[in-house]
């Protein structure tokens, strides 16, 4: 094939709808007065957005990517994962041989007609609190769409 570079007939998810899930889970933490970061990535696990207050931790992106990379992974919430590999012996390879995952709670898949499109995932306060920003953030996509 010569000429132009074939192209995707439609992005499994776009990077407005991207963006619009990292404010809104900022926009939560916000509204309940913690600072965090929040990371978009889609199915193969690339960042698609990322929202950071400014006077969040520095590793709040780092923790938050790690969390989205692990829901748009296992299509499932990252604490979830963790729960599930729970004194199961291969849970520890699993994290041995790709240190991008991270087993603990605020991160969500994203799933959009029955497919995984992605995961967000949120950090920088208690764990429970960044999964109920993420849950909220991924509420309002589902519903607004």
């Amino acid at each position: 094939m010569t000429g132009q570079a074939a192209r995707r007939a439609e992005p499994a998810l776009d990077d407005d709808a991207a963006a619009l899930l990292a404010a809104k889970a900022v926009e939560l933490a916000k509204a309940s007065g913690l600072r965090v970061a929040a990371v978009v990535v889609d199915a193969a696990g690339q960042v698609v957005a990322v929202r950071r207050q400014a006077d969040s931790y520095p590793t709040t992106y780092h923790i938050a990517l790690a969390k989205a990379f692990t829901s748009a992974n296992f299509g499932r919430e990252s604490g979830e994962m963790g729960r599930l590999l729970a004194g199961v012996e291969r849970g520890i390879h699993i994290t041995q041989a790709d240190d991008r995952l991270l087993f603990i709670d605020g991160g969500c898949a994203l799933v959009r007609d029955g497919v995984l499109v992605g995961g967000i995932g949120v950090s920088g306060a208690s764990a429970d609190e960044d999964l109920a920003c993420a849950r909220g953030a991924v509420e309002h996509w589902v519903t607004s769409r």
